[in-house]
């Protein structure tokens, strides 16, 4: 099997939900075409997406050291160096996706989040406006700028509403923005006692 045939399987049983099968197809891929960094992008991506970070991270590092031209593995990186609290090495990284991309929606609305985790509360905010300029449909955006008034210092339930509002409208039944929501309505009890 050649490199590419391994993707594609991968591919179809991450796609059929058989994520142990698709990372035990990579793992022998790996070993046989160690300098294919779509391998390791892969193999990443996949542990990312299944709520494992900190696994995600050597073999996105190993897929960017292999072609650090190409936008994907910095992207995935940055996602995962963030998701397991690594932000500032996160921040680097998406930065660098940005550069490559500066109009892509979803580095900056991960950008923008990593930055008010990060202390830096209103750039993030601004980067997360600006995401919104190539997304304005995006839930998710609405949602990390409501969160943004949520778990900062500076906590403001009345914008944070208005953009979780915004973020029901476009997806009502997701759990993040009903989490989200459910936060402010909590918060607002709080505060009227």
């Amino acid at each position: 099997m050649e490199a590419k045939d391994y993707v594609e399987l991968a591919s179809k049983h991450a796609q059929d939900g058989k994520v142990d099968e698709a990372l035990t197809v990579l793992q022998e891929a790996v070993e046989r075409f160690p300098d294919v960094w779509q391998l390791w992008a892969m193999t990443g991506q996949i542990l990312l997406e299944t709520g494992q970070p900190e696994k995600a991270i050597d073999p996105l590092e190993r897929a960017r050291d292999l072609d650090p031209e190409v936008f994907l593995p910095h992207f995935l990186l940055g996602s995962a160096l963030g998701r397991a609290f690594a932000l500032s090495e996160g921040i680097a990284e998406l930065e660098i996706a940005e550069s490559m991309r500066p109009n892509d929606a979803e580095v900056l609305r991960n950008l923008g989040w990593m930055r008010c985790m990060n202390n830096d509360v209103e750039g993030g905010r601004q980067t997360l406006i600006r995401a919104l300029q190539f997304e304005p449909d995006n839930p998710f955006i609405y949602n990390d700028l409501a969160a943004s008034y949520l778990y900062t210092n500076d906590c403001d339930l009345e914008k944070a509403q208005d953009y979780c509002l915004r973020a029901l409208e476009i997806a009502p039944s997701h759990p993040a923005i009903l989490h989200t929501w459910h936060y402010i309505v909590e918060s607002q009890g709080r505060e009227d006692e």
